[in-house]
């Protein structure tokens, strides 16, 4: 990835713009045996969102939705639904430690970020939405961009795509620690460079958590849907 990309508010612009949604496909796996074991399938959007007020933030609103496969046991057929937000403000914004002295970080001209949502006070007959509450946590962009399965630095690759399109990797990771809970994510874009913006095609998140009555791996891939 050329240094003119701004890899930040490029990946925010990409998500955020994009109308159609997106085919997930999440994979559960923990240690605990209470905790569910399986594949579920669902859709993802991003939804653009009024600025927050403050100088120079902007937000989308990512949302999902799907239901309990046969595999889920009792739990078959109930619909589930999430949202966070992700929000794209000032690299003063940032708080992971490898920030530098001088406030930048590699590969980032903005900070991209991910809060947990909460529903907003609406008056009767307007449609119910949500705003950031807490973060969940900053984006890191890290070198060691490969589309190589089972790389130190790809815990979990972007989905693949049909042969003939040039694409990168654009990888990410983040941390947020809930008590005694340790959440370790990781992003993995797969992109088209095209001149000085790029374009999210296709991407993954893998996260792991670990703590005293928690070891789960939860793997989301997602991929082009229809519009």
């Amino acid at each position: 990835m050329g240094p003119h990309i701004n890899l930040a508010s490029n990946i925010f612009r990409s998500l955020a713009s994009n109308p159609r949604p997106w085919v997930l496909t999440r994979t559960l796996a923990s240690e605990n045996p209470s905790d569910l074991h399986c594949e579920i399938r669902g859709t993802a959007t991003f939804r653009a969102k009024e600025t927050t007020g403050a100088d120079g933030i902007s937000e989308t609103v990512y949302a999902e939705e799907g239901e309990m496969p046969s595999a889920a046991g009792n739990m078959a057929g109930l619909r589930w639904s999430r949202k966070y937000i992700w929000r794209l403000a000032p690299l003063s914004e940032l708080s992971f430690a490898s920030k530098t002295e001088e406030g930048e970080a590699e590969g980032q001209d903005e900070a991209l970020s991910v809060w947990f949502a909460k529903p907003t006070k609406t008056s009767p007959g307007v449609e119910n939405t949500v705003e950031a509450d807490y973060v969940f946590h900053d984006l890191e962009f890290v070198d060691g961009s490969s589309d190589a399965a089972g790389s130190k630095n790809v815990p979990i690759p972007a989905p693949a795509l049909d042969a003939g399109i040039e694409t990168e990797i654009v990888l990410a990771r983040g941390r947020h620690l809930c008590i005694n809970d340790d959440y370790q994510t990781w992003y993995s874009f797969r992109v088209r460079n095209e001149s000085s913006a790029i374009e999210v095609l296709a991407w993954a998140s893998r996260h792991v958590v670990q703590g005293p009555k928690k070891n789960q791996d939860i793997v989301n891939m997602y991929t082009p849907g229809g519009v």
